[in-house]
């Protein structure tokens, strides 16, 4: 790693599990009796990512609980979200969780770091990696198909938002998000603050979408001036404060205690080390025969693979 530019890769794995689950949940495929198919794509999903991105640190983040900060804002946060299948359809909870935690397992026998908080959502935990270990990366990519993260974009900070299906991985930059919203990714919340979001239960201003949103702040250029000017937010400038709160990012709520940068320096476990047989066991538990293959040959997080004579050489060493 010596000479290689410090590249940092951030996972929302909470979404990234749930994007893959869902995404999956028609083929409903198991093995031996138990599902499987939301630990495969959320594994084939990071895996896919840190081959395309070459990253020398990963941390993969899981919301544990609730934020106990936004819930004491606004009590009704994130109120009645649930994960309902798209065609109606039932879902187990109970084995959704379940595949949950195995794949958090499964990660964490690969050699992947992860990080849960129980009071702090993986928003503000993410954000807080990439605040601690900033100036040591020369570039940072964080993973998730949640478009808050994009007010955390940088001249050397993206966002991808991870393929699914028939649609490409499409990544936000600076530049794309000011094309796309015609202002800096750091003003983001004062849109979202003004439109709110379905997701979290944040209600903002009634009849105010996102394109509304948008033209507001381009017409009056701020959210403090639309406040002032704007009829349709006369009134409101109380609940709009609470909600550009409520849709901010706060990267100094959590503690990551002494978490360094060896902590997070990708160092995924190889068929030759110590560990190995722990990850094959996990593997076979699973079903995960193209996940062993690709391990073995060193496929599973690099497109250069493994050559024979460097894994004997290892071995004998």
């Amino acid at each position: 790693m010596e000479g290689q530019a410090k590249k940092l890769m951030v996972f929302d794995g909470s979404n990234l599990f749930w994007r893959g689950y869902h995404g999956l949940l028609n083929q409903r495929f198991e093995f031996a009796g138990k599902p499987t198919w939301g630990i495969f794509g959320t594994i084939n999903a990071i895996a896919t990512s840190i081959k395309q991105h070459n990253p020398t640190h990963v941390v993969v983040v899981f919301d544990l609980g609730k934020s106990a900060y936004r819930l004491k804002l606004w009590p009704e946060y994130k109120a009645g979200r649930t994960h309902s299948a798209s065609d109606g359809g039932y879902i187990d909870f109970e084995d959704a969780l379940h595949q949950l935690s195995q794949t958090q397992k499964t990660l964490e026998t690969l050699g992947v770091q992860l990080w849960r908080d129980k009071t702090v959502e993986a928003d503000d935990v993410l954000a807080a990696i990439m605040k601690r270990f900033y100036d040591e990366m020369d570039s940072t990519v964080l993973v998730s198909g949640d478009k808050d993260f994009r007010q955390l974009i940088d001249d050397k900070t993206i966002v991808v938002h991870p393929s699914l299906g028939k649609k490409m991985e499409e990544s936000w930059t600076v530049e794309k998000v000011i094309d796309h919203y015609g202002i800096h990714p750091n003003r983001l919340p004062e849109i979202w603050a003004l439109c709110g979001d379905k997701v979290d239960n944040i209600p903002g201003i009634m009849g105010v979408g996102e394109k509304t949103a948008i033209k507001l702040i381009k017409n009056h250029g701020n959210l403090t001036n639309v406040l002032l000017e704007s009829d349709k937010a006369k009134g409101k400038a109380d609940d709009v404060e609470l909600f550009y709160k409520l849709v901010t990012i706060e990267p100094d709520l959590c503690d990551l205690g002494y978490l360094n940068l060896d902590d997070i320096e990708f160092k995924p476990v190889k068929p030759t080390d110590d560990k190995a047989d722990e990850v094959q066991y996990v593997f076979d538990e699973l079903g995960f025969e193209a996940f062993t293959q690709r391990w073995m040959s060193g496929t599973l997080w690099s497109s250069r693979g493994i050559r024979l004579r460097d894994l004997k050489n290892n071995s004998e060493k």
